[in-house]
């Protein structure tokens, strides 16, 4: 996951993807992935916001 969430951070294209990506992630994955999906959400949500 992070290094996707690099890339879209990077590459603003796939940036909505990667968001929807770590969303469903965050849903089935165990609690670590969870919570990590959380972080990178939030840091790529930011920059959605701010483009």
């Amino acid at each position: 996951m992070e290094s996707v969430a690099i890339f879209a951070e990077r590459n603003s294209l796939i940036l909505h993807e990667v968001i929807e990506l770590i969303k469903d992630e965050g849903e089935t994955g165990s609690p670590a992935v969870q919570s990590r999906g959380r972080k990178l959400l939030q840091r790529l949500e930011r920059l959605q916001t701010n483009k």
